[in-house]
């Protein structure tokens, strides 16, 4: 089995048990299903019905960044992210560039 009809075969076992109204293990058993699998299957975000929708809507992981002719920014503007979220430094010469960058985070 390929992994478009691997996930074709779990989309249609998650749903059918949706609406049986046993409980994961109930349903596993009674259809010869691999637990494990079922809840790795479960935990799995559905699908949309557009590859090329969620394609399109996929992120690269990098944002946009803009150079603008603006004055230098002090050296004291410091930013932690992934999510330690820290923004110091913040003054009155770099607060449009502050709001410049959290713009496209």
């Amino acid at each position: 089995m390929n992994n478009k009809e691997r996930a074709y075969h779990w989309k249609n076992n998650i749903s059918q048990w949706k609406i049986s109204g046993l409980s994961g293990a109930q349903f596993c058993k009674k259809h010869e299903l691999d637990l494990a699998q079922f809840y790795y299957w479960k935990s799995k975000p559905v699908a949309s019905s557009s590859k090329a929708v969620s394609d399109s809507k996929r992120s690269a992981g990098f944002a946009t960044v803009v150079v603008t002719d603006s004055p230098l920014v002090d050296e004291s503007l410091n930013f932690t992210l992934p999510n330690g979220c820290a923004i110091v430094g913040i003054n009155s010469g770099n607060v449009s560039l502050v709001g410049a960058i959290l713009a496209q985070l």
